[in-house]
């Protein structure tokens, strides 16, 4: 090879390296997929930053909006519809939580509003539940995948169940505050009227506003129905026209896309995120597991009940992480080998083709060999 092209090929080789490591910063950072809070001096967020929580509404049973503000009144990073923000829980940096907005993201922001489910069991959603109005909170900027960027005037399908609804306000409010084109229809899922969270404002948005039509359910109350692709096609005429977007449990996400998919929808139309908890993968009830997890060159001994991102972090090895939940994909790792993840919602489906998995709520399956291929390493 000659010198010139030598000198070609490590220049792009560099410039690659350079852009993998930024988009990694800014996920670790809370940036998310954006770049305005690092490009906009008057917005900047990096890190994590104090909040003060300025306001608290109950929503429904176990749900409340807390609203937020940053120093000095200085405004959000634009972010978009359907994004979180992330917080320490108490004074441990590695307890984090993400929950999603429920504010537009039509404009600068200087409160947002989150909405939180209370959780039996729930480490991050009991904290929060217990906090007062004017306390100081640590909080990364907003982040996530689950947005609605086409500019495109098909119909929305928005679909949520339980305190799913939460992204979905935000797009909604955001295409209504902007006039957007194209009609909307809400088909939302809980067990009874008393779960029902923003009601109030969805009916006030959908009277005053033609495009949306919204559709209250309940599993557990008279008439009682679930989510199904028959109900969905009540009010979607033609489903290939439509573009949909899900959040809610898994099991719900995963009945709905299969049906829309079988149904000859395509798949670059549907969108959805898995709103999962970690207790519901409780590590202290979980059977102690053996297994081989390979590095690089160096081979490691997992013996106990840990994510694998604490195990790695136990062993020197540094991943980048954000919300240790499975939502940001921060701490994203090709993983070869058997294990059992808790959610994927924080990966595009090309990372999933190529074998991501997120480490913050991934366990080894007894017996197993794992290699760990950190990412830049690909």
């Amino acid at each position: 090879m000659s010198a010139p092209l030598l000198h070609l090929t490590v220049g792009v080789v560099s410039l690659l390296l350079l852009i993998v490591a930024s988009r990694f910063a800014a996920h670790r950072y809370g940036a998310g997929e954006d770049s305005h809070s690092l490009n906009d001096p008057s917005t900047r967020w990096i890190g994590k930053e104090r909040v003060q929580l300025i306001a608290i509404v109950d929503e429904a049973q176990d749900i409340k909006t807390f609203t937020v503000q940053r120093a000095d009144g200085k405004a959000f990073p634009p972010f978009r519809a359907g994004q979180f923000l992330s917080f320490q829980i108490g004074e441990d940096s590695k307890q984090v939580r993400s929950y999603s907005i429920a504010s537009s993201a039509d404009q600068s922001q200087t409160r947002v509003d989150v909405a939180i489910k209370r959780l039996e069991g729930g480490f991050g959603s009991q904290w929060f539940h217990e906090r007062k109005v004017g306390e100081w909170l640590w909080a990364y900027g907003p982040s996530g995948r689950f947005t609605d960027v086409s500019a495109g005037q098909e119909l929305r399908v928005f679909i949520a169940g339980g305190i799913g609804i939460t992204p979905i306000l935000s797009m909604i409010r955001t295409r209504i505050a902007r006039n957007a084109p194209g009609r909307m229809v809400l088909i939302y899922g809980v067990r009874s009227p008393n779960d029902l969270a923003f009601d109030s404002v969805l009916r006030e948005l959908a009277s005053n506003k033609m495009q949306l039509t919204y559709v209250p359910l309940f599993s557990e109350a008279p008439p009682r129905q679930r989510i199904t692709l028959d109900i969905v096609r009540q009010y979607v005429a033609n489903l290939a026209d439509a573009r949909f977007f899900i959040c809610g449990p898994t099991a719900m996400n995963d009945s709905i896309t299969g049906d829309l998919l079988a149904a000859g929808v395509r798949e670059d139309l549907i969108h959805d995120e898995k709103f999962v908890s970690k207790t519901m993968l409780d590590p202290a009830l979980l059977r102690e597991r053996e297994a081989i997890v390979r590095v690089s060159t160096q081979s490691y001994l997992y013996a106990g009940r840990e994510s694998l991102l604490d195990f790695l972090e136990g062993h020197g090895v540094n991943v980048a992480s954000a919300c240790r939940s499975g939502v940001c994909g921060s701490c994203k790792c090709v993983v070869r080998g058997e294990y059992e993840a808790l959610t994927d919602t924080g990966l595009s489906r090309v990372e999933k083709q190529l074998g991501y998995t997120l480490t913050c709520v991934t366990y080894p399956k007894n017996g197993s060999q794992l290699e760990v291929v950190l990412p830049g390493t690909v």
